[in-house]
C-alpha cells in the first residue's frame, strides 16, 4: 500500500476490524515505523484516499489489541 507523500507498507502492517459475523467494519488501524510517521501520515486526516473518504486518528497498540480482539486480520 502506499499513502502518497508518506512510504510504503505493507499488509502486515494493517490491521482491520472484524465485526462479529466476520466482515470489515470498516476501522483499521495501520502500524508506522515511527511516531513521526504516523504524525505525517495524519495530515491525509479528512482526506479522500483513492475513492474514500478516510478519518484518522492516533491510538496506541492496547486500543489497536482491544478492537481487534487481540487477534489481527
Amino acid at each position: 500500500m502506499h499513502i502518497p507523500g508518506v512510504f510504503h507498507l505493507t499488509e502486515a502492517h494493517v490491521f482491520v476490524v472484524m465485526t462479529t459475523q466476520g466482515r470489515s467494519s470498516g476501522q483499521a488501524f495501520v502500524e508506522f515505523p515511527s511516531p513521526g510517521d504516523a504524525d505525517h501520515a495524519m495530515q491525509l486526516d479528512r482526506q479522500m484516499f483513492g475513492n474514500r473518504y478516510v478519518e484518522l486518528f492516533l491510538s496506541s497498540p492496547e486500543e489497536m489489541q482491544r478492537a481487534t480482539g487481540g487477534g489481527y486480520y
